[in-house]
């Protein structure tokens, strides 16, 4: 099987699923610089719910700073 690797830097709210299957690899902000834990909580429910959309055929892979943001994420 071939495919395509497709890199890009943005916002996690402006993706968009560019095949209705796949891999996304991200390493998303977090850390004290970006706010408290329960802001970050809420930013990474959001995008949870993006995931769950249009990526919901995907294989995603992040890297995280807490449990609770991989928790947030519902995935």
């Amino acid at each position: 099987m071939r495919g395509r690797v497709q890199l890009q830097q943005r916002g996690w709210h402006d993706i968009k699923a560019p095949a209705p299957a796949g891999a996304w690899v991200a390493n998303p902000p977090y850390g004290e610089r970006l706010g408290d834990l329960l802001t970050l909580t809420t930013a990474f429910q959001a995008m949870g719910e993006q995931l769950r959309g249009p990526f919901r055929d995907y294989y995603v892979a992040m890297v995280l700073g807490h449990q609770a943001h991989a928790d947030a994420l519902g995935l």
